[in-house]
């Protein structure tokens, strides 16, 4: 009983708060520490007191970060933001760089499809060519070389290493 009355009507601790968002204590912790949710108050006994506004706003981050927004972000450039045309663009280049990964990403995808079907050709598994292979058809900034390439590529390697090849 002495635990609720330490409490003020209206507020919940970094427990309450940490259970009803679906975070850690730790990650209430850690945003506090970086000064990107301070609560509101703090009780008599040293607990941390959270409010509606403080959910409000930890949604918020919860939604920004799950869009790739890094913390330093979203502290530096958005919290503190409330005209909406400021907000597009900064929404407008974040989806510039998702966009990047996405097509990172799917270049990648289409590597590794590549090369399980040609994995799949081979009579054992042999590293070397798995390897040797991947470096050849990812160029130093990672985007997948043409297809036309790669199969001259792998080509040469099987008559390199003196194996099969379709």
């Amino acid at each position: 009983m002495e635990n609720q009355r330490a409490i003020p009507q209206g507020y919940m601790t970094t427990g309450e708060l940490a259970k009803r968002m679906g975070v850690t204590v730790r990650t209430l912790q850690h945003y506090d520490r970086e000064g990107l949710l301070a609560p509101s108050c703090i009780s008599e006994g040293g607990r941390r007191l959270y409010m509606n506004k403080d959910v409000v706003k930890l949604h918020q981050i919860l939604s920004l970060k799950h869009l790739g927004f890094s913390l330093s972000d979203i502290k530096s450039r958005l919290i503190s933001l409330d005209k909406p045309a400021e907000v597009a663009d900064i929404l407008t280049e974040q989806a510039a760089i998702v966009q990047k990964k996405i097509e990172a990403l799917s270049e990648s995808l289409n590597a590794l499809e590549t090369l399980r079907e040609e994995v799949l050709r081979m009579q054992s598994v042999d590293f070397l060519i798995c390897n040797c292979y991947l470096l050849y058809v990812t160029e130093k900034d990672g985007s997948v070389v043409s297809d036309i390439i790669h199969s001259s590529l792998l080509g040469n390697l099987y008559s390199i290493f003196d194996y099969p090849h379709h």
